[in-house]
């Protein structure tokens, strides 16, 4: 028997709406990290959350700095994978949540590193793709944030 099957990739274009998470989506866009504010115990969220991790309580759309501190950082054993294969967990000035980020290739991070929001450059497939940040060199004295 003769296998006369052929390889052929299928794309599907797709819209979703993201609800509660829109503002967040778009403002990774811009490099902005729009979180949310419980209303009774005003702790920030980022990501944010419909309803406060800590209290239970409905939260509020909240700006933060686009900076944070990687806490714990994944790099394949392989160095040839290090590009485009970081994750770090970052706590974001003033949210109380950590944030799953992609680190930007060759810039390297380990915990206690300060990072800044830095947007995916050309088209992405997803928003998402957005979730990434880069390190802040020292020093910082002249940076917009501070």
């Amino acid at each position: 028997m003769v296998d006369e099957s052929q390889t052929f990739t299928v794309c599907h274009g797709y819209r979703h709406q993201f609800g509660y998470l829109q503002d967040f989506f778009e403002g990774l866009t811009r490099g902005q990290a729009i979180g949310a504010q419980c209303n009774v115990c005003h702790k920030h969220w980022f990501p944010p959350r419909a309803l406060c991790g800590h209290c239970c309580s409905s939260t509020l759309v909240h700006k933060l700095l686009p900076v944070g501190t990687i806490e714990a950082v994944t790099w394949p054993s392989e160095p040839r994978e290090r590009i485009n294969a970081g994750v770090a967990l970052v706590r974001f000035d003033g949210a109380a949540n950590l944030a799953m980020v992609h680190l930007i290739p060759d810039t390297g991070g380990e915990p206690g590193d300060r990072v800044i929001l830095s947007p995916a450059e050309g088209d992405c497939v997803h928003p998402a793709a957005h979730l990434r940040a880069r390190l802040i060199p020292s020093p910082v004295e002249d940076a917009p944030w501070v």
